[in-house]
């Protein structure tokens, strides 16, 4: 709403320094709408302080690209690694409108989490505080600050974090995700799949297995066919 020329400036934050949480650096933008907006953000990031801001000007609303932040009455700019606190505030010398609360308004923000501050090297150390307790689960170290996460292994799937939380994946019932045309055998940790008695080829393409047993004149044409050069 435009009335006296001012912008009664508004400032929120959201603390996750005690927390596991880090804001997600490659899936959040921090990001500005409007005509002549300066918006301020400032953080922590790993014990440190940053600030950054983004301005946003157009010459009227009529000139806003719908549906598009492509720099006019739209400013993003990307956050850093690590941030686990943030606080955002707007310039009120810069605008010429009251800027309040919009009813109902929400965004989503991507968090991304780890444990604790050490890496797997060092959080190993500790077997009784280490949260990799299931078999068939590895440890990967966090890539948004400090800490580490638990993966079921290749072949796997479930809870790394509950003692047997890993269990096998039945490849040969999910077709789908792990086709196989010929035999499907399943096994700890993956599968085998191969052409039918008798038969060679490709199993993991559709009517690839064919028979062994070929006439001396098909494996000739084959041969002629895919071999020969002009």
């Amino acid at each position: 709403m435009f009335i006296s020329g001012e912008v009664v400036s508004r400032r929120w934050y959201l603390d996750f320094t005690d927390r596991p949480y880090r804001f997600s650096d490659s899936r959040n933008r921090f990001t500005t709408i409007g005509c002549d907006t300066l918006a301020c953000i400032k953080g922590h990031k790993d014990g440190d302080s940053y600030r950054s801001g983004c301005v946003s000007v157009c010459d009227d609303a009529g000139s806003l690209a719908t549906g598009s932040c492509s720099g006019i009455g739209c400013c993003q700019t990307a956050i850093p690694r690590g941030m686990s606190y943030y606080e955002v505030s707007f310039a009120g010398e810069f605008n010429n409108s009251k800027l309040s609360r919009t009813e109902g308004g929400r965004v989503p923000l991507v968090v991304d989490w780890a444990i604790g501050e050490n890496s797997c090297e060092e959080a190993q150390r500790d077997r009784e505080a280490y949260a990799w307790i299931s078999k068939h689960s590895e440890c990967a170290n966090s890539t948004n600050g400090p800490g580490y996460l638990c993966n079921c292994s290749s072949g796997y799937q479930g809870n790394p974090y509950l003692q047997n939380g890993c269990q096998d994946i039945v490849e040969c019932a999910l077709k789908e995700q792990y086709p196989c045309f010929g035999v499907c055998t399943n096994k700890q940790g993956g599968y085998n799949c191969v052409c039918p008695p008798g038969t060679q080829g490709d199993p993991f393409r559709p009517g690839d297995c064919y028979p062994e047993s070929l006439s001396l004149a098909v494996k000739l044409i084959i041969e002629d066919m895919c071999f020969s050069t002009k």
